[in-house]
């Protein structure tokens, strides 16, 4: 959880976002960003997943951090991260709705 939110902080830094910022472009709170870049908060799926598509994180990393991909290294991108990357931002927000979904269903 701590590698993830050091991760998610790295990418903040590097795109010159503050706390603040990336809570308005992700509609959560700086102090839920505070926390889940401190290690002290996981995180749900859907939220992650909104602050990878705002840091342009592969969805990749968000996956592993829930077990989705035992496999995955860091050092190691495939041609489908880069593809993720490059999707535009109408087909991240559909992405993001299937990820709530998932998420509410999984919660009940």
């Amino acid at each position: 959880m701590r590698e993830l939110g050091a991760a998610i902080r790295h990418a903040r830094r590097k795109k010159g976002l503050s706390q603040r910022e990336l809570a308005r472009l992700t509609g959560y709170g700086d102090t839920y960003i505070a926390q889940i870049e401190l290690g002290r908060q996981r995180g749900s799926p859907a939220a992650l997943v909104k602050i990878a598509n705002a840091l342009d994180i592969p969805l990749k990393v968000i996956a592993a951090e829930f077990g989705f991909n035992p496999a995955y290294k860091k050092d190691k991108l495939t041609p489908a991260d880069y593809r993720l990357i490059s999707l535009s931002p109408e087909v991240k927000d559909m992405l993001l709705d299937i990820a709530i979904i998932l998420e509410r269903r999984h919660q009940s």
